[in-house]
């Protein structure tokens, strides 16, 4: 007998959900989701999926959890990823631990830092590989870099796409659900909808909903 398996789809925000949710049931898709929130930042949204993991039923076994929602894209310097689509991502990077601000950080890694060197396990530095998806759109490597703060100028995003060159857009919740994951040993993927160029403030030019539209119907595929 075929062991059951679950996933287990989180969101960050209710405002997302509500909207993802409600687009799924526009489609009349015969597969049901039940999105967990995980909270908005990557401090959030790293403990609430450990204590979503840690509160799983073992006969459910549990083998994937799966990200959506909204993030930043950096078209304006990859020319790749536009505003209102949505894409899966092969690995999720980190930015913000280690030393120093903008053009003088230096990341964990850098300074030889990982952060978490592992007592059972290959130790975690500033990036976590993603249950790589079958055929990605992209044959180099499409990757998501998490903040704390989202980009606020061109500056900023520029930086950042700069010291992480094959990072295609930025989030704030992907590293953290990527480091809970790693540490129960259940793989990951990362859905998210561009909503708006990464350091466009003016949110007349974000495009929330058609994001997160493409951002459902590509999970419909994935299923």
């Amino acid at each position: 007998m075929n062991e059951k398996q679950e996933t287990l789809f989180l969101i960050p925000t209710d405002f997302e959900r509500q909207k993802v949710v409600r687009q799924l049931n526009s489609n009349a898709s015969s597969v049901s989701f039940d999105f967990q929130l995980c909270g908005f930042g990557p401090i959030a949204a790293a403990a609430k999926t450990m204590q979503l993991l840690a509160s799983q039923n073992p006969e459910q076994n549990l083998s994937r959890v799966v990200l959506l929602g909204i993030a930043g894209t950096y078209q304006r310097l990859t020319g790749k990823h536009p505003v209102a689509t949505a894409t899966l991502f092969d690995n999720i990077y980190c930015e913000g631990v280690g030393v120093g601000t903008g053009e003088q950080f230096q990341s964990a890694a850098t300074l030889g830092w990982p952060q978490w060197a592992g007592d059972d396990g290959p130790p975690i530095g500033d990036f976590i590989a993603c249950d790589r998806p079958q055929g990605n759109e992209e044959s180099e490597p499409c990757d998501l870099l998490t903040v704390c703060s989202a980009s606020d100028n061109l500056e900023d995003a520029t930086r950042r796409s700069k010291q992480n060159p094959s990072t295609v857009g930025e989030d704030m919740e992907a590293f953290g659900v990527a480091m809970a994951c790693q540490m129960f040993g259940v793989k990951l993927e990362v859905i998210r909808g561009f909503s708006n160029l990464a350091g466009d403030r003016n949110k007349a030019n974000w495009r929330i909903d058609d994001a997160l539209m493409a951002a459902a119907e590509l999970l419909l595929t994935r299923q």
